[in-house]
């Protein structure tokens, strides 16, 4: 150590620390890499979130609205099969079940239409009822009056509940144009019609809220009749009064809790009024520690915003949500990307240590046996066991982000984490055939039977080749059939034989192709499997085919080793291990038309 000068010295340090160079470079690349793609996804997954939520809550207003307009329709089949012939107790007795069994509903009427020849015979029958009935309506004083003469009338006739609503009997709803104009408009289409937020009485206060009136006709008449026979069949309008922040509210109490705010406004020309407001989940303490307008603007800057109108009663609603502050924690996202940062740097530390360590005592170990070709038999098995633990990580970080970049949809980087892991793969196939080596020449080499699915073989071991055989401009082919099946083999070890028997072809052959074909046949009453490597090299001659034969003989009988000029590295401890399987090898060549490598395993495993 004394005579060695500084440049060797410097040589052998940049060396020795840079696979931890290497390390802590891919590992904060690939950590970054996928903290960018896991935050894009988060996001995407927050807006999909709150999009679906809100849509839910828009739809749960329009069903719990439209469910209690449904019940108006009752009323339809009721007069008709009444014939319009109801008296008040049989009103009552049809009203009160809907009032009890939905408290939202406030109050029904039964509004008649009375021509004006018709008005003293019907203030008359109505007295019955109500003793001093009559037509009235509101003067500019909003005081009641008697309602002068006009074409025709629209007055309350029927109330329920009746207790405390007295004075509306006889009013006129006709009597103001705004109503007018909504009581004819729900004649000429015949469908429900809803009438704006109002007093219709005063001191009436069963007469507030949210007002829809159905359209009653006769002799059949509905919403598919014609425009002049629903005006000419009209016999008058039921009308509901509801409470529309009780119909809401109840909406979204049926909901799961979300960290979403509710608006519901109604749009009228051009303007919007708002009808319902309704809070989600907050977080408390954030109120009580931030500022209400620094809370707002972060409301603002996340983007997430949900506004959609529809149509019911004939109004236009609109629902608009926004999320609640600190809306990504509260429904338990926001933490994956910064958690996969932290986990990447965290596996970039420990792979480094554990390269620091494994290279440190690997060096030891050289420096201990460069003289013994035992002591350099347990340092490759020493380093083959240190890598492949780090190399099984790479692989496995390399998997999760091929899963996540997968549902980013991002093709071009999908293909260079496939890279990543294809060449994982293959270091991680060079270091077991360096464990492998040592465990032949100790006698330790043992098989791990497992019964898989050739296809899926084929196509891992195609998917490594096709890098190995590009190299050299070739092109790889794999042929089998669909119904090839499964054989029971160790899956590792004819790995290693199919790469080196396909990296072998390709190494002899220049811009051509390399077949890899798989079947099935029967000898001697026993199923094996059968591969063919076929190259389109300059081929052999017999005298050089005999030779390799007898050299890979030799070492499937255990008789020496062979010379690395006579066999190559790869094919020797490959022809242990197809020894090992009970398989066996021919080959087939001619000169200028290529060699073909015929590798027959048994199917079932070895007998």
């Amino acid at each position: 150590m004394q005579n060695l000068t500084p440049v060797p010295i410097k040589t052998s340090i940049l060396h020795r620390y840079l696979p931890i160079i290497l390390t802590i470079t891919v590992g904060v690349a690939i950590s970054l890499t996928a903290y960018l793609f896991v935050s894009e996804w988060e996001k995407e997954k927050i807006e999909a979130s709150f999009h679906e939520a809100a849509n839910d809550r828009n739809l749960a207003l329009q069903r719990a609205l439209a469910t209690q307009l449904d019940l108006l329709h009752s009323f339809s089949a009721f007069f008709a099969a009444k014939q319009l012939n109801i008296n008040k107790q049989e009103f009552s007795a049809f009203s009160q079940p809907f009032l009890q069994r939905y408290p939202d509903l406030q109050a029904l009427n039964w509004i008649p239409r009375v021509q004006h020849d018709e008005r003293a015979a019907f203030e008359s029958q109505a007295q019955h009822d109500y003793s001093r009935y009559q037509i009235i309506e509101l003067d500019s004083q909003e005081s009641l009056v008697h309602a002068p003469q006009r074409r025709e009338y629209f007055p309350f006739r029927y109330i329920e509940p009746a207790a405390g609503n007295e004075i509306s009997a006889g009013f006129d709803v006709g009597s103001s144009p705004d109503y007018l104009n909504v009581l004819n408009q729900a004649r000429d289409s015949g469908k429900v019609v809803a009438i704006s937020h109002t007093t219709l009485v005063p001191d009436t206060a069963n007469q507030h809220g949210f007002t829809v009136v159905l359209p009653i006709y006769q002799n059949g008449t509905d919403e598919n009749s014609s425009l002049e026979q629903r005006r000419e069949q009209l016999q008058g309008f039921v009308m509901g009064v509801y409470l529309l922040d009780n119909i809401f509210s109840k909406a979204m109490k049926d909901l799961e809790q979300k960290p979403i705010d509710i608006r519901v406004l109604e749009v009228k020309d051009n303007d919007e009024d708002l009808i319902f407001v309704y809070h989600g989940l907050i977080n408390e303490d954030l109120f009580e520690n931030h500022d209400p307008d620094e809370l707002e603007k972060q409301v603002a800057a996340s983007g997430l915003d949900y506004a959609k109108e529809f149509l019911i009663a004939g109004r236009t609603w609109l629902v608009k949500c926004m999320p609640a502050p600190d809306y990504p924690s509260l429904i338990g996202r926001g933490w994956q990307g910064l958690s996969v940062l932290v986990l990447g740097m965290l596996s970039t530390a420990l792979l480094t240590v554990y390269f620091f360590s494994a290279m440190r005592h690997a060096y030891l170990m050289a420096e201990a046996a460069n003289t013994a070709n035992r002591a350099q038999s347990r340092f490759l098995a020493n380093m083959s066991h240190q890598l492949r633990t780090p190399l099984n990580a790479i692989i496995g970080y390399s998997e999760l982000l091929r899963e996540e970049v997968e549902d980013l949809n991002e093709p071009l980087i999908l293909q260079d984490v496939e890279k990543i892991y294809i060449s994982g793969k293959y270091l991680l196939s060079l270091s077991d055939g360096i464990l492998d080596l040592s465990k032949v020449k100790t006698g330790e080499m043992n098989l791990h039977s497992e019964t898989c699915k050739l296809t899926h073989l084929i196509e891992e071991v195609a998917g490594i080749a096709n890098l190995l055989v590009k190299k050299n401009n070739n092109k790889l082919v794999v042929n089998y059939p669909d119904d090839i099946g499964t054989m029971r083999t160790d899956v590792t070890r004819l790995h290693q034989i199919l790469f080196v028997l396909l990296n072998n072809a390709s190494d002899h052959t220049r811009q051509g192709e390399v077949t890899l074909t798989v079947s099935r046949v029967l000898h001697n009453s026993m199923e094996w499997i059968r591969f063919v490597v076929q190259d389109t090299s300059p081929g052999m001659t017999a005298e050089e085919r005999q030779e390799l034969l007898a050299a890979l003989a030799r070492i499937e009988a255990n008789q020496g080793n062979t010379d690395e000029e006579e066999i190559r590295f790869g094919l020797a401890i490959s022809a242990h291990f197809w020894r090992m399987m009970g398989g066996n090898i021919d080959i087939n060549t001619e000169l200028n038309k290529g060699t073909a490598y015929i590798l027959n395993l048994p199917a079932h495993g070895n007998p």
